[in-house]
C-alpha cells in the first residue's frame, strides 16, 4: 500500500466514475481539485498501478470508497463499465443503510 497524505493508498475518499470521453473535461479537473484540497479520489489513469488488473483494482476502490462521484451523460448511460461502477456504488449504499 501506498501512502498519501498520511494515510494508505486504499483508504480513498471519492472514487471518480466517468467515460474516456468525460476523461479530459470533467473527470481530471475534480480529481485535481480533490487532491489540491486534501481529499483522497481515486481516477483510474492516474491510480492504477503499472502490472495490475484494472478491473481489480478499480472493484476495490468502488468498495473502499467513503464516496462515489459520476459524471452522468448520454455517454455515460449509453457504456456498460461506468453503469457497472455505478451499481456497485448504489449496492454498497443499499448494504450500509
Amino acid at each position: 500500500k501506498r501512502k498519501y497524505h498520511g494515510r494508505f493508498y486504499n483508504d480513498c475518499d471519492v472514487f471518480v466514475s466517468h467515460t474516456g470521453i468525460q476523461k479530459n473535461e470533467y473527470a481530471e479537473p475534480v480529481a485535481d481539485y480533490l487532491t489540491e484540497n486534501h481529499v483522497v479520489s481515486f481516477i483510474d489513469r492516474r491510480d492504477l498501478k503499472p502490472g495490475c488488473k484494472p478491473s481489480d483494482e478499480m472493484i476495490h476502490a468502488m468498495v473502499t470508497c467513503r464516496h462515489m462521484w459520476c459524471v452522468v451523460t448520454k455517454d455515460f448511460v449509453q457504456n456498460w463499465y461506468p453503469l457497472r461502477e455505478l451499481f456497485v456504488g448504489y449496492t454498497r449504499h443499499q448494504q450500509e443503510n
